[in-house]
């Protein structure tokens, strides 16, 4: 109903590209990475499954280990970026997700907002995913009973506790990859580098309201600048809603079509598309574990 969507903005972070596409006054961003896909489990991290965890008795073994990545990233200590691969349980994660109580998924939304800041600035050496790391091994730590706990302060609770272990994680510059405990993600943390987001995570600890509130109002002011700029352009096209050449190809026509219904069809399961090199032309999809 918007049209055909049109890159809006491309930028390259190492082996990732971040692509904004937009259509009329919608605009979504996505974050692209090839990677090698495998079914099974490898054998360095068969330690994880005989562990207890939070999820046992939620989904089954099958769902947690559906399989993994390989992703073209080396380590950040003089790693061989021509040779390294780096293991990745995105799938895994996606259905972890769906066991975590609403207090901890409150406290953890809580958490990426007044951490923004610091999470967005890659020099820092701190990323969103090491704060979901800790959200997973906080949630096998504390008792079923807490996590999902009623109360209203609650949240709060989880909040401020995922705020310490963080600063704990950054002054001692370990942080142990849940799904590969053996493998710490902040080694490559330098002395100064994690003195200086623990003074910041330490200005926030001392007053995370006042933070939250202004990461709302934020928010506000960026929905409120949506709205009036949506206005302001309602019923004139731009150019950059339309492709360079204003033609669209059949195949990419075609394409968006296919992927527009396959979203409608399947909502919150894990679409994936799958291009031969030598013929881009025949794209495959995984809906989950089955492809078409």
């Amino acid at each position: 109903q918007r049209g055909i969507p049109t890159p809006d903005r491309l930028e390259r972070n190492g082996p990732m590209t971040t692509i904004i596409l937009q259509a009329g006054s919608s605009r979504v961003l996505y974050d692209l990475l090839p990677v090698v896909s495998f079914r099974g489990w490898p054998a360095v991290a068969q330690g994880w499954l005989t562990a207890n965890h939070f999820w046992d008795g939620k989904i089954t073994e099958e769902e947690a280990i559906s399989g993994f990545y390989l992703l073209p990233c080396c380590s950040p200590l003089g790693g061989r970026p021509d040779r390294e691969w780096r293991l990745a349980f995105s799938r895994s994660e996606v259905q972890l997700k769906k066991c975590i109580s609403f207090p901890m998924a409150q406290a953890f939304q809580a958490a990426k907002a007044v951490l923004s800041r610091i999470l967005a600035r890659p020099r820092t050496g701190l990323g969103l995913y090491h704060l979901r790391t800790l959200l997973f091994w906080a949630c096998d730590r504390l008792p079923a009973a807490y996590l999902s706990c009623p109360d209203p302060e609650t949240p709060g609770r989880l909040l401020l506790g995922l705020l310490d272990d963080l600063a704990h994680c950054i002054l001692g510059k370990n942080c142990p990859n849940y799904f590969l405990p053996q493998c710490n993600m902040l080694e490559h943390l330098t002395d100064s580098q994690a003195l200086l987001v623990a003074r910041k995570l330490a200005h926030i600890r001392s007053d995370p309201s006042e933070h939250l509130r202004a990461a709302l109002d934020q928010a506000q002011q960026a929905g409120q600048l949506k709205k009036e700029l949506t206005a302001s352009t309602n019923g004139h096209g731009s150019p950059g809603h339309h492709p360079a050449n204003g033609i669209i190809s059949p195949s990419e026509d075609k394409l968006a079509q296919r992927l527009q219904q396959l979203v409608t069809e399947n909502p919150g399961k894990s679409i994936s598309v799958f291009l031969n090199p030598d013929d881009v032309t025949r794209p495959h999809f995984r809906i989950d574990d089955k492809f078409y």
